[in-house]
This record gives C-alpha cells, sequence and structure tokens, in this order.
C-alpha cells in the first residue's frame, strides 16, 4: 500500500463520518541527519536540481513552497519520537481543550476556541515500499549525484520518508470534534495495519478567535499559550495571528490589536 492509497481511505472515512476536513498530502520529507555547512551546502543543491531555481529561490528565504518537508540535524530516529510524543500528547486534547477553556474563562477574554489542524503520519515496517512517484524520482537523483560524487561520504545521512498527510478543517465551518478525528485515526488503523502501516495522529494546536471590534492586544493570547504550557506541560505559543479587516479601524489601532484569530500551535516533528 502506498501514499495515495491511504490517502483514498481517509477520505473515505472522513466522507463516512460527514466531517468538514480536507485531506492534504504533505509529500515527501527529506532528512538531513547533519546540519554542519557541508550537510547544507548538500542540501542547498539537492533542493535546487530537485525543485529547480524558483522553489529553491524561496527555499533560501526560508519558505517551503509546494508539498514536500524537511528535517535537518536529527537522525530519522530522534524525529521518530518525537512524532511518538506529540502523538501521545494528543490523546490529551480534550483535557487540554477543557484547560484553556477555564483559563479564558477565568480572564474574561471574548476569545472562542477552535482546532487548528491535525497531521497523520504513517510509520511503514517497510520503508521501501511506503513509496510515491515523487519519492522515487527524489531518491533516484540522490543515487545519481552520489554516483557523481557530489556528496563524499555524506549521503549515508541523507534519506527520503513521508511527510504524512494534514487534516485541515475547511473554512467558515463550526469546530470540528476531535473525538471523530480520533476515531477516523483508530479506524484507518484497523485497515492498513496488514499492511505493515501504522498511524500516529498529531492535534497541532488551536485557533483563538477573537470577538470582532473589541480591542485586545495578541499579548493575551500569548500569555494564554505560556499558563496552558505551564499547566498541561505541552509546548504552545502563538505562532502567527491573522489581521482583522482593513477598513473601519480605529485611529492608533496596531497590528498586534487589530488582529481576528491567533494560532495557538503546538511543536512540530520537524
Amino acid at each position: 500500500m502506498n501514499p495515495n492509497e491511504v490517502k483514498e481511505l481517509l477520505n473515505a472515512l472522513i466522507q463516512e463520518f460527514a466531517l468538514p476536513i480536507s485531506t492534504i498530502g504533505k509529500g515527501p520529507l527529506l532528512i538531513v541527519e547533519n546540519d554542519g555547512p557541508a550537510a547544507r551546502a548538500h542540501t542547498e543543491l539537492i533542493i535546487k536540481r530537485w525543485k529547480g531555481a524558483r522553489i529553491f529561490e524561496k527555499f533560501q528565504q526560508n519558505i517551503i513552497s509546494g508539498h514536500w518537508c524537511l528535517a535537518r540535524g536529527r537522525p530519522v530516529s530522534a524525529i521518530y519520537n518525537e512524532i511518538e510524543r506529540l502523538a501521545s500528547d494528543s490523546i490529551r486534547i480534550p483535557e487540554v481543550k477543557e484547560v484553556l477553556r477555564v483559563l479564558i474563562k477565568e480572564r474574561e477574554l471574548p476569545f472562542s476556541i477552535l482546532h487548528l489542524w491535525f497531521t497523520v503520519v504513517i510509520f511503514p515496517n517497510k520503508p521501501r515500499h511506503y513509496r510515491t512517484d515523487e519519492m522515487i524520482e527524489l531518491e533516484n537523483l540522490l543515487e545519481q549525484m552520489t554516483l557523481e560524487g557530489r556528496f563524499e561520504n555524506a549521503a549515508n545521512g541523507i534519506q527520503v520518508h513521508h511527510a504524512g498527510f494534514t487534516l485541515q478543517p475547511k473554512a467558515d465551518t463550526a469546530d470540528v470534534h476531535f473525538p471523530k478525528v480520533q476515531e477516523i485515526g483508530h479506524r484507518l488503523q484497523s485497515q492498513i495495519e496488514k499492511h505493515e502501516l501504522q498511524v500516529r495522529l498529531i492535534h497541532n494546536g488551536f485557533k483563538l478567535e477573537k470577538e470582532p471590534g473589541i480591542e485586545i492586544d495578541v499579548a493575551e493570547a500569548k500569555e494564554l499559550a505560556s499558563r496552558l504550557m505551564f499547566m498541561t506541560g505541552i509546548d504552545y505559543c502563538v505562532g502567527a495571528y491573522g489581521m482583522g479587516p482593513k477598513e473601519g479601524v480605529k485611529p492608533g489601532w496596531t497590528n498586534a490589536i487589530n488582529w481576528k484569530h491567533a494560532r495557538l500551535s503546538s511543536a512540530r516533528p520537524w
């Protein structure tokens, strides 16, 4: 079974549960275990030849453009251990959401809580059997570049895995019931375990929606993230916040006040 077939099963289960979620394939995960100058030069060379000049230019601006991911400076075992930890934390999300609700109520903040998005990562017992055409293309490129002598002895620290799938709640929909997402994960596991594949479900955080027209600094959301991390032991931070409408903004309002929603994000495995 390959990632495309897993995605089809995911879509069928989402449709069965009638959840307002879109499934997005995250594509190949390029793992470069070292992070020294030579490894960085190798990474740049790979991406330029694999993705072309336009994507490479964005990469130089620290932008991953398209459906692919990069992990640098950690061995594969450490990345998989981090995925296991995040999946274990995600089991506690109903409890964490209740703590967040209580914190918001205590501070009398005009915030509503939505789930941000979810990640499904597949652990294959036989990685060589769990590949997409794009992964095979990248692996072939790495083999060719190794034969060309581009990597010296560094090729052993470069691997290609699949980055999983993002389950993205659709815009302008009510909050997704997380236990139903968990049930989809369990059902998916029961259907693919015969193919020696294991499912790990990661909750990627919450979205705090602010009531429009109310003057509250985004620092309040950042304080919530700090307190939530302290009370649950899960690492949360406000990584970004979406702007409200530009028309009708009061004089003196700043970007930190004229915001619509804030991403209360948890850690990522790469």
